[in-house]
């Protein structure tokens, strides 16, 4: 009898605590699409910052591509920089021969960055492409060397030490695991010794 008063007892408790989460739950679903709106509004104002931060970005680039300096007797064509560009190529003429300029635009940078001059020739006999290696050698020129894997490896595990006291790392004389200790086999424990049953035997 008592113990059918308590199972019913902690039915009810059980039925009540599932009443009180499917409550909750229901709260909870009536507010997510508000919340989730707040959030998308939110989201919507950041995005909207920062494309207006970029188009300026992008004015001040484009400004500063057109008025690329370039020395005496050269004619420069300057493209219009796209949006999501991140570099393009200036051609110059110099009396009948053709030089190429690339210029970076990064996002942060607003000043463009000379990277290389180097003369075309359009002669397609003389490109020479690259002889293709086997499989094997691309792997073996691909791998790093071992000094670098060395290093990287000191890197990552020193990132994750923690420094213990050094007591921590000792064994206990009287632990189920001794391995750190060293003990001899034919040496018996100390409170073996000190009862004497080594005189007994």
């Amino acid at each position: 009898m008592r113990l059918k008063k308590e199972r019913w007892l902690v039915e009810e408790q059980m039925r009540h605590v599932q009443e009180e989460r499917e409550t909750s739950m229901k709260e909870e679903q009536k507010c997510l699409p508000e919340e989730r709106c707040k959030r998308m509004n939110e989201q919507n104002q950041l995005l909207n910052e920062e494309e207006e931060k970029l188009s300026d970005e992008d004015m001040e680039v484009t400004q500063a591509i057109e008025k690329v300096l370039v020395s005496k007797g050269e004619q420069v064509q300057t493209c219009i920089a796209d949006q999501y560009a991140v570099a393009q190529s200036v051609i110059v003429e110099k009396e009948k021969e053709e030089i190429s300029v690339d210029v970076t635009k990064d996002k942060y940078d607003i000043n463009p960055v000379i990277l290389s001059k180097e003369r075309i020739d359009f002669d397609e006999d003389e490109i020479e492409e690259k002889p293709k290696l086997p499989k094997r050698k691309r792997k073996n020129l691909s791998r790093m060397i071992v000094a670098e894997l060395q290093q990287k490896v000191n890197q990552k595990t020193s990132s994750n030490m923690v420094l213990i006291p050094q007591h921590w790392s000792f064994r206990g004389k009287y632990s189920q695991d001794k391995s750190g200790i060293g003990k001899l086999a034919w040496k018996l424990t100390d409170f073996i010794k000190r009862d004497g049953t080594v005189k007994i035997r």
